[in-house]
């Protein structure tokens, strides 16, 4: 699946629920902030994650807080590694974030 692919079926609450894993939710963090500026991609992400988890009956699951401080702390990140501009060389550069 394309990263566009993966953001369009999240955006439209139709993404598996069990690919949704913590990793993905990065990526898709990711994913939006190479999209967005980051307080559009805050008040997006926030809104989509938030039909994704109805959608999928996890209301539980949704933490502002958590959803917004990690968005602040990809954000960062990216700026800092401004010359990484895929995935694999974001994840390979910060495997705090993954455990």
């Amino acid at each position: 699946m394309t990263d566009e692919e993966f953001y369009t079926q999240f955006e439209n609450a139709t993404l598996d629920a069990k690919v949704f894993s913590h990793s993905n939710h990065i990526k898709m963090a990711w994913i939006y902030l190479k999209k967005f500026e980051l307080l559009e991609a805050m008040a997006k992400f926030s809104k989509d994650l938030k039909a994704f988890a109805i959608a999928n009956g996890a209301t539980n699951l949704y933490n502002e807080t958590i959803t917004f401080a990690f968005l602040v702390l990809i954000n960062e990140r990216m700026k800092a590694t401004e010359n990484l501009q895929n995935w694999d060389d974001f994840v390979a550069n910060n495997p705090d974030l993954f455990d």
